[in-house]
């Protein structure tokens, strides 16, 4: 297999990118990896660990785990993501091939975490194309806040520590002595402070890359209007449209915020994510 323009789902956690992985996975020309196992804690590796990006041998690696992901037969996914297992279940039926070989024509994978990635992905794959999706930061740190595994990590009992490199731009930290101080922030602000770096992160990507590699999707208009969006991302993917890819959205998936945010953690949000006002969000 020779994989010459993949495409890479990026992001912010709970912004929509297993949202956005389910649209592709649903088209007939696309093998996309929801949170693939092996690829999906890869990226996550690659996003704490900074001073891998510079051993010439990640690159290898990298192209070598996709080419034997994406390899995989249904057969052999018995270890595949939930979220993947569901896809599958929904688009074929429970005993029905993920995929048919003969039809793929990209190769796609849901690791949000390679938001801050994507230079060495653009060395390893060099005709790669990204979807970057965004949400409101607001909704984001909701989710987050009622999921138990981002609540550890962003606990004092994260991945990284004094010794690590710096900066860490998976949780927006650019030295020790603000890891110091971050240890004592609310969740609710080291998670807005994660999403701001993170919409940072994505900015000072497509600014470097051109329009036909670079996709920005806000999640709101892609549920307010699921045919138009996902008509102009197969656009920018060469692929022609398949209505049934977006048949499972449901507009009424926003906003959660104005019910289960508490005061406090609003204003520590709206204080650490002054990029909400640049991408349009009302107030």
């Amino acid at each position: 297999m020779t994989l010459t323009n993949p495409i890479f789902i990026v992001g912010c956690s709970r912004s929509g990118t297993c949202l956005l992985g389910e649209i592709l996975k649903k088209h007939s020309n696309v093998h996309c990896l929801v949170e693939y196992p092996t690829t999906f804690k890869y990226a996550q590796r690659l996003a704490i660990h900074r001073k891998e990006h510079h051993n010439p041998q990640t690159i290898d690696n990298l192209q070598n785990l996709y080419d034997n992901a994406w390899r995989k037969t249904w057969r052999k996914c018995q270890n595949c993501s939930s979220a993947c297992r569901k896809v599958q279940y929904q688009k074929h039926g429970i005993l029905s091939p993920c995929y048919v070989p003969s039809q793929i024509t990209r190769y796609a994978d849901k690791s949000h975490q390679h938001v801050v990635n994507v230079n060495l992905l653009r060395r390893a794959f060099p005709q790669s194309q990204f979807l970057h999706i965004y949400r409101d930061a607001r909704d984001v740190v909701t989710s987050m806040l009622r999921y138990d595994r981002l609540v550890r990590r962003f606990s004092t009992k994260v991945k990284i520590n004094e010794n690590s490199c710096w900066p860490q731009p998976w949780y927006g930290i650019e030295n020790k002595e603000q890891y110091c101080e971050w240890q004592e922030w609310s969740l609710a602000k080291k998670m807005a402070w994660a999403w701001e770096s993170r919409i940072r992160e994505a900015k000072k990507c497509a600014s470097q890359l051109s329009p036909s590699q670079w996709m920005d999707i806000c999640y709101e208009t892609l549920l307010n209007n699921p045919a138009q969006v996902t008509k102009e991302i197969f656009q920018f993917l060469d692929l022609p449209y398949e209505a049934q890819t977006h048949s499972h959205l449901y507009e009424k998936n926003s906003q959660k915020w104005k019910t289960l945010l508490q005061p406090q953690q609003l204003s520590d949000i709206i204080d650490n994510a002054p990029s909400l006002r640049d991408l349009g969000y009302s107030f």
